[in-house]
């Protein structure tokens, strides 16, 4: 999937996160974790906050730096994302100028 189609906006978006969203849902209810994580946050990071809302459960994400360069290309990408990093209750960087973008993000 483009860095394009991770929103919302877009119909192939919309399929991927539900698909991701009733996975790791089912998976979710069978395995009962204490914290969810994410590998990034686009596109999947959209995915464990739902899931982790609907849970109740705390969620950590993992930030590269890719997905940071994405948002820019859309205010809805960088919106969501800003959502979903704000949401996490922990933000592991792959380096610190991935550290230095997502903090400002603010």
């Amino acid at each position: 999937m483009r860095s394009t189609q991770w929103g919302l906006a877009h119909p192939i978006g919309i399929r991927a996160h539900w698909r991701g969203v009733t996975s790791l849902w089912a998976l979710a209810r069978r395995v009962a974790p204490s914290v969810l994580h994410c590998g990034r946050s686009l596109p999947e990071g959209l995915d464990v906050w739902t899931v982790a809302k609907l849970m109740r459960r705390p969620y950590v994400c993992w930030a590269h730096g890719e997905e940071i360069a994405c948002q820019a290309e859309s205010r809805e990408l960088g919106v969501l994302m800003r959502r979903v990093l704000r949401g996490a209750d922990a933000i592991v960087a792959n380096s610190r100028a991935t550290a230095r973008a997502v903090g400002s993000l603010g």
